[in-house]
Order: C-alpha cells, then structure tokens, then sequence
C-alpha cells in the first residue's frame, strides 16, 4: 500500500526558531537565530546584523535571542514564507557605532557573499555537503531599489542591558552610501530643498522592534516618528534573491550546515 506521502500528499514540515551559536572573525561568541524546521538547524541565507555594546548583553541567553527574533517577527505580514531571514548577533561591550561598522565591514571580509552557498547547491551532485561546515556570506547589498533605498550597507545596534526592557527600541545605522552620480540620477528629489548635494557617509534611525512595541509611534521631530524594525526588514527583503531556493534544494538534499 502506497505511504500518505507517496499519494502525493505534502509532507508536514514542522517548524522552529533555531538559536546557533558561532564564533565571528575576530573569535569572539557570537548568535545566529533563524526560522526553520524542527530538525535541521540550516541557517537561512539572507540575514540581518544585529550589534549589542552593553558589558551586560549575554551571548549566552539563547532564550533571549529566540525571543527577540520572534518580536521582530510577529504579525500577520510574516505568516507567509515569501520573507524568511535570520538574524546575526554580535556582541562588543563599550562598542561605538564605528566600532560596530568596523567589525561588520570585517565580519563581511571574512564570510564573503552568501552567493557563494547558492553557487555551491547549484554545483553540487552528490548530495553532500563538502569541506569544513561554516556561517554563510553577508548581504552585499541591501540596495535594491535606487529610487527607495540609498544605502548598501546596514546595521541594528542596541545599547541596552536588556532589550525587553523601556521602550524597546534599537538605532538603524546605514552606511555605504550611493555615488554621487547614481544618487542625483535615481534618489534625490530635486524639488526638496532639504535634499543634501551627495548623501552622508552614514544614516541613522531609531526603530521600535514592531509596531506593538512601547515605543512605536514616537514623535522625534517635526512629521517623523519611530518606526518598525519587523517592518523595515520585511519591506527591504527582495523576495526572490533571498536565496531561499538554493536553502529549499540544500533541505531536501539533507544538508544541515553550510
């Protein structure tokens, strides 16, 4: 008699928020938390960095990073599969914004493109994977709109003891801007007088981690407030070159690391 599975029936993949701990370029312990099946701890491809500079910020409350990534998660917008990312956590007491772009821009030297494991799936024949395990590549660009997005590179950094505590907020620091050229061709306004000539070298906004949290929705000037990590990672994602189809192909083919 032909198994449920043979009659065509999809399989039940149940799912899981996988908490990995690894060490970043520098050997320093660090975080990866992702969504994905109950067991098989394969990270996602397209990711997030997050930086915590309090002495106080453990890298070892696995139970703190699970949480934080389902609060940035919640909501209706993510109970499709078409946005799935995870989330790296690094670690610098005392740290400085600088000080966080500095690592990352190491951390991104080190790890490469996460091209690099989509490239591998597509070469691979045996269904195995080859070599010594490893974290996968970094974003290269988190620019795929011109006209809506003005910088390649991002961070969230958190100053915070504990996150779950005040307003639950985290600053947004991009950097990498746009050139001049490709900025004045597909971004800039030229009808706002408060567009700058060329872009600064960095930009920073304060963002709650969703919309229900304290402190979304506070004014911090004149017709701005804060807005919503879930929601900027969401809408930033690019759908179809998040990789998902290569982490699909490397699931089936029993793959459980990069």
């Amino acid at each position: 008699m032909a198994s449920a599975f043979q009659r065509g029936i999809p399989r039940i993949r149940t799912r899981k928020t996988h908490v990995v701990a690894f060490q970043d370029h520098a050997g320093n312990p660090a975080l990866t938390v992702f969504r994905g099946e109950q067991d098989n701890p394969l990270p996602r491809l397209y990711s997030y960095s997050i930086y915590f500079t309090h002495p106080e910020a453990d890298p070892g409350d696995t139970d703190s990073a699970r949480k934080l990534y389902e609060t940035i998660t919640q909501g209706p917008r993510y109970n499709t599969n078409s946005v799935v990312f995870r989330l790296d956590l690094y670690f610098i007491p005392n740290g400085t914004q600088d000080d966080c772009i500095r690592h990352y821009r190491a951390e991104k030297n080190a790890r490469g493109d996460f091209k690099v494991q989509i490239d591998a799936v597509v070469r691979d024949s045996t269904g195995k994977i080859s070599g010594v395990s490893k974290m996968p590549g970094l974003v290269s660009s988190y620019i795929y709109d011109k006209i809506a997005h003005r910088y390649h590179s991002l961070i969230y950094v958190s100053s915070e003891a504990n996150w779950q505590t005040g307003d639950q907020t985290m600053v947004r620091v991009e950097f990498d801007p746009l050139s001049k050229g490709e900025y004045e061709k597909y971004s800039k306004d030229p009808g706002d007088p408060r567009e700058p000539s060329e872009l600064p070298e960095t930009h920073i906004e304060v963002e709650a981690l969703n919309d229900s949290s304290p402190g979304f929705g506070r004014e911090t000037g004149p017709g701005r407030s804060v807005g919503s990590m879930g929601y900027e990672m969401w809408d930033r994602a690019p759908r179809e070159h998040m990789g998902e189809e290569a982490w699909e192909e490397a699931r089936d083919k029993g793959w459980n690391s990069w």
